[in-house]
């Protein structure tokens, strides 16, 4: 997988959004101020080269921690995960929690796809076979920025579009169909020994806050953080209070 690293320190790993790209966790470069950053494209998605035609979230956490091998990453790490990214870092958390510092799941849950999503994925598959990736750009955006920010900040919905636009229908496909196909992780909460943050964004209509705070409760050491005006995709939205409530985390909790 390609890997974007920068700083150094304790490592913070950062895994993407679907459908984006490694390129979305920019704006939380000034971390790498005091650590070791690493964002990490998943499997063809951004630089990495394509995977399998079903991209499994169990398989995906097992290569990301073969590339944190590969690059000398052998102590625990904190990892952040957001939507798709959450849901490799449940994997994780449940294949080698050791490898995990502190965990920072944002707009994501445990639990699995009902009906209506898998439904929407499968129609989500054939839109972009038939019509392309920019046709689900189209559709998703509304969904995945909240309305504060596509009022006031349509440059943030367009940076957003460019960047679903340039990765592979093939690894858009795969993604879908590895998410709907995804285990239940939900029993891994009250399991996960270390520090975690869970983060929503108050406008964000795919994840709802209060489900989100809900999973905050199952972790032992787990506490939850609202995001104000903000939507699905928040740390790109308002990344400045992201970036404060990440880092008085670690302060707090974790260094």
């Amino acid at each position: 997988m390609a890997v974007e690293q920068s700083g150094s320190g304790v490592p913070i790993v950062f895994l993407h959004a679907f459908p984006l790209a490694r390129a979305m966790w920019l704006p939380q470069a000034p971390i790498a101020r005091n650590f070791r950053v690493m964002s990490i494209d998943l499997p063809g998605f951004g630089e990495s080269p394509a995977g399998p035609a079903t991209m499994k979230m169990e398989e995906t956490a097992r290569g990301v921690l073969r590339t944190l091998d590969e690059r000398g990453i052998t102590q625990p790490a904190i990892f952040v995960g957001l939507s798709m990214g959450g849901y490799i870092l449940l994997q994780i958390l449940r294949l080698s929690p050791q490898r995990v510092r502190a965990a920072v799941l944002t707009s994501t849950r445990s639990g699995v796809d009902s009906s209506e999503t898998k439904e929407k994925r499968a129609e989500n598959i054939a839109l972009v076979e038939s019509k392309g990736v920019a046709a689900l750009a189209d559709k998703m955006i509304p969904a995945l920025l909240g309305e504060t920010t596509r009022q006031a900040h349509p440059e943030i919905a367009d940076n957003v579009r460019a960047m679903i636009t340039a990765q592979p229908a093939s690894a858009v496909s795969a993604a879908l169909r590895g998410m709907a196909e995804r285990a239940d992780t939900t029993p891994v909460l009250a399991g996960v020994a270390c520090p975690a943050l869970v983060v929503a964004g108050e406008e964000d209509t795919l994840i709802k806050a209060a489900e989100m705070e809900e999973m905050a409760k199952k972790i032992p050491k787990g506490e939850f953080q609202l995001i104000e005006k903000a939507g699905h995709l928040l740390s790109l939205e308002a990344p400045e209070r992201f970036n404060d409530v990440f880092l008085h985390f670690l302060k707090r909790r974790v260094l």
